[in-house]
């Protein structure tokens, strides 16, 4: 594995850290009268990689960086 990876925990299961991505998707205008507009909904999100190989797209909330236990601040 490659050591410039931060080691991290997500969900409880080993993952290494390998890059924040951001995401968008277009939301079609409602068809219903009085519905919303539409527009883009948009977020960040962490590309990890797990002990077995899979990669996996996954929100920040369940990362837990495990290089950083026990950093003063």
């Amino acid at each position: 594995m490659n050591e410039k990876l931060r080691p991290c925990e997500v969900s409880g299961e080993k993952a290494y850290f390998h890059r924040w991505v951001d995401k968008s998707e277009v939301v079609r205008p409602s068809m219903m009268a009085g519905g919303h507009n539409g527009g883009v909904i948009s977020a960040t999100l962490a590309l990890v990689e797990f002990e077995d190989g899979r990669v996996e797209e996954c929100y920040p909330h369940r990362i837990v960086f495990k290089d950083r236990v026990g950093v003063q601040k």
